[in-house]
């Protein structure tokens, strides 16, 4: 049976169980999800679509986007998913990119010309029919990368590719949340326009579980009290906030308590690190019981643990979640490799790590350092670009740099594009440093502050801060360079009057940083720091 036969079968099978659940508690039960999707497919053909059109769908994380992707994939059509947060601008030039025959969105105040809301498309009554038989190699999505290197491109993933994913990524699931058939609980907050979002989303349909969709992910604390998932999907930034309001929580109970959650990290981290102190093994079981044990129950009493993706997390961080209890199982891929390249493996997790390749799945470094991969993952190419685009002798050019352990599990070093060249020579991967700049800054009390590093073709380091004061920057980078090689210090930076974001161009809709744009955009500023740094900061 293909990935969908078997989704729909799983609907069939008890139509009457709850599916999903929205974002304010409201339920969908299975049978009525797949009398919507029947509904939308009858639409659908009302307007001309068949095998291999394109379809585009414009929304947030509800039942009807649901219905959507499995109407779509029915017809035979390519769902091509964008994201409401993305510029108005940038999605007239996707839309133009993938030609879609029709336009579904599930906000018609969204503005966007040409659409249909899914109320209209799915006006007609209609029973499910089988799906249109179709072989492996037919697009069943096309997802536009997010930008941070240039113009986004149209990954275009089959049937085959999908099918290969989610035979992998349910059988995890299941051993994970160790839940029978039909009682997992799943809490989905990341946007389904994602493909590592929408193999959770097609993975879970499968296992029959009842899925928790939030769309404000201010609103995942209280979606994770009020349906005590099993297993949830989440990025890094969304567990640094966790890991921080735990921290604020705490130390609003006292100095006592506040002290002991921040000597219990540390012995947690020495313990991880192969440490045999009794003293820190005390110091972390009486932080479980007299702090963290009522922080687990309330949050999370059945989380059997948290899947992380999209970008490198910290260790510190992934060992907070390790200490409270939950573990955190890190997943490595991009939209070209259908979501994943690796998984952690239960008992296996080392903080800072991926975890190694899926079964099937071929990784290597070339000759730079740079992760290519082989695999049934790898997609079938960039929608109207030239065949073998991003593929080289068969294996995937990732532009990530990684190395891998002993036991094969990989780790996430940096981008290839990113990597500063000195003019010195020195080459310096920035996100490490950005990485530890934040820590250090979100010590100082700037918690939400970002940091881009440059330096390409200069003489040394400089940075870039943002949501921090001044006072606050100057005290972060002097620790750091006090820690750090001399290639490694960072010279001078400049404090931005307000924060990147998405709305600016800055950032990418998934939150990460648009290199060239920030550099193009405070040009100005970067040669005045240049031209004003003699001495590195804190020496």
């Amino acid at each position: 049976m293909s990935f969908l036969e078997v989704i729909v079968d799983a609907l069939a099978r008890d139509p009457a169980r709850v599916a999903v659940v929205q974002d304010q508690g409201a339920t969908v039960t299975a049978g009525a999800l797949l009398r919507r999707a029947a509904q939308v497919r009858a639409g659908l053909r009302a307007r001309g679509v068949v095998p291999g059109d394109r379809v585009a769908l414009l929304g947030g994380n509800a039942p009807d986007w649901i219905a959507c992707d499995l109407a779509v994939l029915a017809e035979g059509a390519a769902l091509v998913p964008l994201d409401p947060r993305q510029d108005a601008a940038d999605r007239q030039r996707l839309l133009a990119d993938a030609d879609a025959r029709v336009v579904i969105t599930l906000d018609p105040a969204a503005g966007l010309p040409g659409a249909v809301s899914v109320d209209a498309l799915a006006a007609q009554d209609a029973e499910w029919t089988a799906p249109a038989a179709l072989p492996g190699t037919s697009p069943a999505t096309i997802i536009y990368t997010s930008g941070t290197s240039g113009e986004p491109k149209g990954a275009v993933l089959t049937r085959a590719n999908l099918d290969f994913m989610l035979e992998h990524t349910t059988m995890r699931l299941a051993r994970l949340s160790g839940e029978p058939w039909g009682a997992e609980r799943v809490v989905q907050v990341l946007p389904l326009c994602y493909a590592g979002s929408r193999v959770l989303l097609l993975s879970s349909l499968q296992r029959g579980a009842r899925v928790r969709l939030v769309a404000d992910p201010k609103r995942l604390g209280a979606a994770l009290e009020e349906e005590a998932p099993h297993y949830a999907l989440t990025v890094p930034l969304i567990l640094e906030r966790m890991r921080r309001a735990v921290h604020e929580r705490v130390a609003a109970r006292g100095a006592a308590p506040g002290r002991l959650l921040v000597e219990a990290e540390a012995a947690w981290a020495r313990l991880d690190e192969g440490g045999r102190s009794l003293r820190d093994r005390a110091v972390v079981g009486l932080c479980r019981w007299l702090v963290l044990r009522k922080v687990r129950a309330r949050i999370a009493p059945s989380l059997r643990g948290i899947i992380c993706g999209s970008a490198p997390l910290l260790p510190e961080h992934q060992r907070f979640f390790t200490l409270l209890g939950v573990e955190v199982y890190q997943g490595y891929g991009l939209t070209e490799t259908t979501a994943l390249c690796t998984l952690d493996v239960e008992g296996q997790v080392r903080a800072g790590f991926v975890g190694p390749a899926l079964p099937g799945v071929e990784m290597k470094t070339d000759e730079q350092g740079q992760l290519v991969v082989r695999g049934p993952n790898v997609f079938a190419g960039y929608w109207r670009r030239p065949p073998g685009t991003g593929l080289r002798d068969g294996w995937f050019e990732t532009g990530d740099l990684g190395d891998v352990d002993a036991q094969g599990r990989w780790r996430i070093t940096g981008r290839r594009s990113a990597v500063l060249v000195l003019a010195t020579g020195h080459k310096v991967p920035p996100e490490p440093v950005e990485d530890g700049l934040r820590l250090l800054l979100a010590a100082e009390g700037a918690g939400d502050a970002q940091v881009v590093l440059v330096g390409q073709a200069r003489p040394h380091l400089a940075a870039l801060i943002a949501g921090a004061t001044r006072e606050q920057a100057a005290a972060a980078v002097a620790r750091h360079n006090a820690a750090s090689e001399p290639k490694k210090r960072v010279h001078a930076f400049h404090v931005l009057d307000a924060p990147l974001t998405t709305e600016s161009g800055l950032l990418t809709p998934n939150l990460k940083l648009r290199r060239a744009a920030i550099l193009e955009r405070f040009a100005a500023d970067l040669e005045r720091l240049y031209a004003g740094a003699r001495v590195a900061v804190g020496s």
